[in-house]
């Protein structure tokens, strides 16, 4: 990871954008606090069809942790059992919705 001093940066942006390019991640440095980085965008998935794709590079690259539940029955279970767990809800119908992914 690279760092760049504040008061320098407008003389170096081109060298960062280009290292950023590259894949690498600019620290932006102002005396010795990070105020801020500089990195390509993640990623958006723009359909269903695409999500996939999506949490699999993510996976890959390590910005992602997948679910480690394979049930759903037991996720719903604990969820109208916690002692929190408002009465009364529907926990599938909320998983069934349609305005989710």
């Amino acid at each position: 990871m690279t760092t760049v001093a504040l008061q320098d940066l407008q003389a170096e942006i081109g060298r960062c954008l280009a290292l950023v390019r590259g894949g690498q991640t600019v620290r932006v440095m102002d005396h010795d606090e990070v105020v801020a980085e500089i990195r390509r965008p993640e990623p958006q998935p723009e359909d269903h069809s695409s999500w996939a794709q999506f949490v699999e590079r993510g996976v890959r690259e390590g910005w992602l942790t997948p679910a480690t539940r394979s049930n759903i029955d037991d996720v719903l279970q604990e969820l109208s059992s916690h002692p929190k767990a408002p009465e009364g809800v529907n926990w599938q119908s909320l998983l069934d919705r349609d305005d989710r992914f």
